[in-house]
């Protein structure tokens, strides 16, 4: 793999590429996943990946609902 190649692969994906959750951001992915917000949006209004938001609300026991307000998990 040439040096480019591997940058390109490495490289963040954002600003909140790899950056710790804060408690604020867990308390307000609580309280959006509480309304039965679906993921996508509440990935969006916390400046984080689908997938980010997905696995940290797992962690936390936190049950998300897909865009059609069905409850989701992730995969075993």
């Amino acid at each position: 793999m040439s040096p480019r190649q591997d940058a390109v692969i490495n490289k963040p994906f954002g600003p909140t590429s790899g950056r710790p959750w804060t408690a604020a951001e867990k308390y307000k992915l609580r309280g959006l996943a509480k309304t039965n917000t679906p993921v996508e949006k509440i990935a969006r209004s916390l400046n984080r990946s689908v997938a980010s938001t997905a696995t940290t609300a797992a962690r936390l026991g936190i049950v998300l609902n897909d865009p059609s307000g069905t409850p989701q998990s992730l995969p075993s």
